[in-house]
């Protein structure tokens, strides 16, 4: 089953991009998402992961993301069953370790000769980008598990090449003007190959959402910035507080320039988060994600001013605040309740493609 079309089209900056309650087909019930972490919890762990990994040169950042993983997905549950990341340290320590040993070679290369830096990256690294996706893909669905049944990820190098080096391509081509089909075929390249034991989630989302998105997030940048040029520019005129060297000139400088450029990032993710999930469906399970920018700015905006308030020391409430926010904005809807079976296929899959694309700063998920 899929969601409602109109699910994340909504182009008010209020919207939340979902159906409205009476959307919902009266037989089907409504599955909340319950978030139970909170800021002093992870505190306790985001302090101790820091200190050990710290004392042990970076080796025990790979226990550090096992912890941490497990307090997230263990303080989230949908149907009163909570999730589990099943993934061992060792796995992932070789994944980073084969990760330093490439972008090491890359940092030694363009030291010696960018140009051999160069080919390197384009015949060595940008080749593995594809592998990269979905080694990632498949590492963190064959570990998340929820009910004993893990998920799975069927994605094909072929098409990860397709869709993250054909279209990327084409988007700088473009100068980024066929970015929104980036989006939706990596959307769909991520949940048309993705598994909850013997059953197959689905992707069905118009291309004109990621369309519009785009020109919204790019009128919002151009528009935005015209808008505060000219205010400054009067502000200037009438008392003095135009852009300058002075600190509110320099304050008022940064807002404009970097102003839009944020909102429009807030609503970007925002439209993306709705769109993908709005149109993915497991069986006759669909998401409603109502996430709104509005408040999910203001949640980004906070963290930010409380990491510079306290010197990072609020980390963990930040990530916590970010998480919870997501997922009290996405529900899932059924007639029939979660029977599923699970899989035979119980192969482990290796680390390295998610520490990989982790390392080079090259992020997979939409959301």
């Amino acid at each position: 089953m899929t969601t409602d079309d109109t699910i994340a089209r909504g182009a008010d900056f209020g919207s939340s991009g979902t159906t409205s309650q009476d959307q919902v087909m009266p037989s089907e019930r409504r599955y909340a998402i319950q978030f139970d972490a909170t800021g002093g919890e992870y505190f306790r762990i985001w302090i101790v992961n820091v200190a050990l990994s710290i004392i042990t040169f970076g080796i025990y950042s790979a226990w550090a993301t096992v912890r941490t993983r497990r307090y997230f997905y263990g303080k989230t549950s949908l149907d009163g069953t909570p999730f589990q990341f099943t993934a061992k340290p060792v796995p992932i320590l070789i994944g980073r370790v084969i990760a330093l040993a490439i972008f090491g070679t890359y940092s030694v290369l363009g030291q010696v000769n960018p140009l051999w830096a160069i080919g390197f990256l384009f015949f060595v690294i940008f080749p593995l980008l594809p592998w990269m996706v979905v080694k990632s893909q498949q590492f963190r669905a064959r570990y998340t598990v929820w009910r004993n049944i893990p998920f799975r990820f069927t994605g094909t190098y072929k098409e990860a090449l397709i869709v993250y080096v054909g279209f990327g391509v084409l988007t700088i081509i473009t100068a980024g003007v066929l970015l929104p089909l980036l989006w939706k075929y990596a959307a769909k390249f991520q949940f048309n190959n993705l598994h909850y034991g013997s059953s197959k989630f689905s992707f069905d989302e118009e291309t004109k959402g990621f369309w519009s998105t785009f020109w919204i997030a790019a009128g919002i940048t151009i528009g935005g910035a015209f808008v505060l040029s000219i205010l400054g520019s009067l502000l200037g005129l009438i008392g003095g507080l135009g852009p300058s060297i002075s600190p509110a000139g320099l304050a008022l400088t940064l807002v404009m320039v970097y102003g839009p450029l944020f909102f429009a990032a807030f609503f970007v993710q925002v439209r993306l988060f709705n769109l993908s999930l709005g149109g993915t469906s497991l069986e006759d399970v669909g998401f409603v994600p109502n996430m709104r920018v509005r408040g999910w700015a203001w949640v980004q905006l906070s963290n930010v001013l409380l990491l510079i308030v306290t010197l990072g020391i609020a980390y963990p409430w930040t990530l916590v605040r970010s998480a919870r926010y997501k997922l009290e904005h996405l529900e899932l809807v059924s007639d029939t309740g979660f029977n599923f079976e699970g899989f035979a296929d119980r192969s482990k899959v290796g680390a390295a493609g998610a520490e990989i694309s982790s390392d080079f700063g090259f992020e997979i998920s939409l959301f």
